[in-house]
């Protein structure tokens, strides 16, 4: 397996795609056909699940970007759960920390997990690999400038997320009402320093 990373690895900088150009491996046992088709065809479990994006991955200035179609693909995926019965939750997080703010850094790929995990200290390997990430935009400090307001931000999320594990709803009485995704009202929470529900998530990688 050493050499299949290695390989991996190669093909990822040849392409300059750090995530590499892998997917879900259909083996007709585990995953008997591709996510987006299983879902089209309502043959997936009815279990609730929340799926976002950063909006830096979209029209970020020289950020990692995602394709826009990613969009679409969550919205045929909300489309599939509400089919069988099941909950799906919208996001697009926003949040870039201060010091990095002024330094033109945007919310690029996975800039988010640090808020999920409470990872609130600056100096470790996820923020190191952020700086790194961030170099497109310009970034010159490692240190990304983390004020009271990212910590805040990160308790609520950490009490939104594990409050979705333990229920199934990642609403929190105080925080936020965080309504399912509907087709009709194509809404989805707008994470930064002050959540707002929104709509025209399917919409977003057009503006």
């Amino acid at each position: 397996w050493p050499k299949i990373i290695e390989a991996g690895m190669a093909v990822s900088v040849e392409l300059k795609r750090p995530m590499g150009p892998w997917d879900s491996a259909v083996d007709g046992w585990f995953l008997p056909d591709t996510i987006a088709n299983i879902f089209k065809a309502g043959k997936q479990n009815a279990v609730p699940f929340i799926m976002g994006a950063n909006l830096g991955e979209l029209t970020g200035p020289g950020a990692i970007i995602m394709p826009p179609r990613m969009i679409t693909d969550y919205v045929n995926l909300f489309a599939g759960a509400n089919k069988v019965g099941g909950k799906a939750y919208a996001y697009l997080f926003d949040q870039v920390p201060a010091g990095w703010k002024k330094e033109g850094v945007v919310s690029i790929h996975t800039i988010e997990t640090p808020y999920v995990f409470g990872d609130m200290d600056g100096h470790s390997e996820r923020w190191a690999l952020l700086f790194n990430w961030s170099k497109p935009c310009g970034v010159k400090s490692a240190d990304p400038g983390l004020t009271a307001i990212d910590t805040e931000l990160s308790e609520k999320m950490m009490k939104m997320w594990s409050t979705f594990a333990r229920t199934g709803n990642p609403s929190v009485k105080g925080v936020i009402d965080w309504p399912p995704y509907q087709a009709t009202t194509d809404q989805y929470l707008y994470i930064t320093e002050k959540f707002e529900v929104k709509s025209g998530f399917s919409r977003v990688a057009q503006k």
